[in-house]
């Protein structure tokens, strides 16, 4: 909860930049607003500040700042589909400031696969298998995870009792990759 002061200050900040949107000042006043709400744990109500900052003033010096922080409170969240569309978002507009290219594709990276635990822990297997999938489609060029995503959608379809699926996932993955040491198995 927020001292009466902070509450004063974040209705005061929000009504600046609702006020003079088009100013520089915004989006260090949304800043400082929103690290108010992350120093709480709000993050719920950090991520529209930090959003805010990232969609309309994406070379302000703030912007870098906003979108670490856009992650970790997505993070902290387990917001992992925020966690992902942020992380390409950064790459895209090649904000590399607080992490690096490779720093922010691991991100994804991560968030896939949290989101496909998260799928597969609700028995929604397709989905939870399918995001495994783009996982390993999308870095077929890592040895390590791209096989390790496929082997695990396989198994996760074997969880969910879809046996063909499981089979012709396991396939897939010992033709594309068989050096790996999920291949054996």
């Amino acid at each position: 909860k927020l001292e009466k002061y902070e509450e004063l200050f974040v209705k005061a900040s929000d009504q600046w930049s609702e006020m003079f949107p088009e100013e520089k000042e915004p989006p260090s006043v949304d800043y400082v607003s929103a690290e108010v709400y992350k120093s709480h744990n709000i993050f719920a109500r950090c991520i529209p500040r930090y959003e805010n900052i990232m969609t309309n003033h994406p070379k302000h010096p703030y912007a870098s700042y906003s979108g670490m922080s856009l992650l970790e409170a997505n993070y902290r969240l387990k917001r992992w589909g925020d966690v992902e569309k942020w992380a390409r978002y950064l790459i895209k507009v090649k904000n590399f400031e607080g992490v690096s290219k490779n720093g922010l594709r691991n991100t994804v990276a991560y968030a896939l696969n949290e989101r496909a635990i998260e799928l597969q822990n609700a028995k929604k297997f397709d989905e939870a298998a399918d995001q495994l999938l783009k996982l390993a489609d999308e870095f077929n060029d890592n040895k390590e995870l791209a096989p390790c995503a496929i082997f695990n959608a396989a198994a996760i379809y074997e969880n969910g009792e879809q046996i063909r699926k499981a089979g012709d996932t396991y396939e897939k993955m010992i033709k594309r990759y068989p050096t790996s040491d999920r291949a054996p198995e």
